[in-house]
């Protein structure tokens, strides 16, 4: 079972945003790291409200290689909602909470902080146990974020 830790006023700053962009982060060549791409294309085919912007999805990654490139996309005046996959040593679980978060810090990546509200999937403890997701683990995590994520979008 996911667990969800979901911040409240998280939650009150996307109700309460008149434009929001979700960046979904992560590589579809790594199971444990599509968690992003994955729920990226499932909220595109949400029917979410027009004032919400998907950028990343599985035929378009959003990944350290063109992560700056992409931001371009981004709206001046939109809320930002990343999404990427975590390592933690509580998981799985959908972490919801307020301030940036810090793509590519579990592979040494310098990637640039981003986000008014972070969400973040812990799929493993390790970059190890990050290789070795299966498929149907990482489904559930993903099916379980982007339910969570529609809810709260569409509110």
């Amino acid at each position: 079972m996911v667990q969800r830790l979901i911040c409240e006023k998280a939650v009150e700053l996307i109700h309460s945003a008149a434009r929001i962009d979700v960046i979904c982060i992560g590589t579809t060549k790594v199971v444990g790291d599509s968690v992003g791409p994955r729920v990226g294309s499932l909220l595109k085919a949400a029917g979410l409200p027009d004032r919400i912007k998907i950028i990343g999805c599985t035929d378009e990654p959003v990944y350290r290689g063109n992560l700056i490139s992409m931001l371009m996309n981004l709206r001046n005046d939109a809320l930002l909602v990343c999404v990427d996959a975590a390592l933690s040593n509580n998981f799985p679980a959908i972490n919801i909470r307020t301030g940036p978060m810090q793509p590519g810090v579990a592979v040494s990546d310098e990637l640039p902080t981003l986000g008014d509200v972070s969400v973040l999937c812990s799929v493993a403890e390790t970059i190890k146990e990050l290789y070795l997701c299966s498929e149907d683990y990482i489904n559930d995590i993903v099916e379980e974020a982007v339910t969570t994520l529609s809810t709260i979008l569409s509110a």
